[in-house]
Formats: C-alpha cells, structure tokens, sequence
C-alpha cells in the first residue's frame, strides 16, 4: 500500500514537473517574440522620426518657395 502511494506521488510529481517545462518554454518563446517585436517597433520608431525630420524639412522648403512665390507676386 505504502509503495502504491509513493508511486501516486511519483507520476503526480513528474506530471507536474512536465507542465511546469512545457509552461517554462511556452515563457521562452513568448519571452522571445516580445523581444522581436520590442526590436521591430524599435526599429520602426527611428524610422518614424527620420521620416517626420524629412517632412519637416520639406515643408519648410514649401513654406520659403511659397513665401517666395508670394513675395514676387505682391
């Protein structure tokens, strides 16, 4: 009877054991992918900001053309 009971215990043990490393690589891939896409938003905020830096510049470059095209018809 005792060794029933610790066989229970054993496979309850290793059971738990496997859903605990099946959970520990479900946190690693998710770990993973949150990393890649923390990279990839990165990556798209330096985009983001050289793209607002060259259409700030070129609407400046509009703004002194109008401004110039204005001053030459006033």
């Amino acid at each position: 009877m005792k060794s029933t009971q610790i066989k229970l215990a054993s496979d309850n043990q290793n059971k738990d054991a496997q859903e605990i490393n099946s959970a520990m690589g479900t946190l690693d891939e998710v770990t993973i992918n949150n990393n890649e896409i923390g990279n990839k938003i990165g990556h798209t905020v330096v985009t983001l900001a050289d793209q607002t830096k060259n259409l700030k510049n070129q609407v400046s470059r509009l703004n002194k053309i109008i401004k110039g095209v204005s001053n030459l018809i006033s």
